[in-house]
């Protein structure tokens, strides 16, 4: 390995398909913007162990950090962690510590790194990381929604502190009950509930609940079931397919429905933040009005939601800046 740079951090972003790692400056120590360099990117399944992936990420740079921080999806426990889609990699923070050298490493959850980084990209700027989906204004000193569904619903108030830091409150929110609004939701609700003892926004709106969803509201309509993938399932409706068109539609709304009820329950003004790769993939059904509608009507607190504006988070890089600034 190369020279020990104490002023350089690890980074790491680590999911159930792909690990992901930089390093950057250390704001404790250089307390400058935070930036990204030397990306490195492998498949998981490349390498036996993660201290394997992060040796082959390590041999490729001319400096050793002192410190690191890696964001694993998966519960956290004690600074350890077995990946939720990768269970063959286990990571304890400490253990890592002692193989590498280094003064610390830290583990944490990846939505909480996704959370964090929105500081670090800045709201309001269209092209540097956050895309604009409804335009409002972001109150200053207020909370901050960064939420979303991916394989599950992520989720995750950002709050700001006096002195100009940032903690990020990570919650389960994914795991609310569902609450229908239409006839239909309604129906659909109905038969889940009969296959399932709780619905969730979780199991409606997320890859985990996807199939049942989607089998579901094929019952609905009275069809027989097809087994379809998320990706066919929206081009079908696209192409006009009642079925694929209807759980799109109910994903989407089901999501921005969670997103309105957590501004509420949070007092959110600094706005929302969507994120996984649900909320990628229905950007064009989250962004319609009648998605949007069930963001911003809500009776007689519907002028409280007026300004609150949403972003849809683009940078690939957001895990990796907000487990840097973390």
């Amino acid at each position: 390995m190369g020279k020990v740079v104490s002023e350089y951090v690890v980074v790491g972003d680590v999911g159930g398909t792909n690990v992901r790692f930089a390093v950057s400056k250390d704001p404790r120590r250089y307390g400058g913007p935070t930036k990204i360099e030397h990306f490195w990117k492998s498949p998981n399944v490349k390498y036996e162990t993660f201290s394997d992936a992060l040796d082959a990420f390590l041999a490729t740079i001319d400096i050793k950090p002192k410190r690191a921080v890696f964001a694993l999806a998966g519960p956290i426990r004690n600074n350890t962690v077995t990946l939720t889609n990768h269970s063959s990699w286990q990571v304890c923070g400490e253990e890592l510590a002692k193989q590498f050298g280094m003064d610390q490493v830290d583990l944490l959850n990846d939505f909480a790194a996704m959370a964090r980084s929105i500081p670090e990209l800045g709201l309001n700027s269209d092209g540097q990381g956050l895309k604009t989906i409804c335009e409002g204004i972001s109150a200053p000193g207020r909370p901050i929604i960064v939420a979303g569904p991916g394989t599950g619903f992520g989720f995750a108030t950002l709050i700001p502190n006096e002195n100009k830091t940032w903690q990020v409150l990570r919650g389960e929110g994914g795991h609310q009950a569902f609450s229908p609004t239409t006839a239909l939701e309604a129906d659909v609700y109905k038969r889940l509930l009969e296959k399932a003892s709780y619905v969730s926004i979780e199991s409606v709106s997320a890859g985990v609940g996807f199939n049942q969803l989607l089998e579901t509201m094929f019952e609905v309509f009275g069809q027989t079931p097809e087994k379809l993938s998320p990706a066919t399932a929206h081009e079908r409706a696209k192409l006009g397919d009642k079925v694929c068109d209807a759980v799109c539609r109910m994903r989407a709304n089901t999501v921005m429905t969670a997103y309105g009820n957590a501004v509420l329950a949070n007092g959110a003004k600094g706005g929302v933040v969507a994120a996984g790769g649900v909320t990628t993939a229905l950007i064009d059904y989250i962004s319609a009005p009648e998605a949007l509608s069930r963001f911003f009507d809500r009776g007689p607190m519907s002028s409280y939601m007026t300004d609150v504006p949403i972003y849809l988070i683009t940078s690939a890089e957001a895990p990796l800046l907000g487990a840097a600034a973390y």
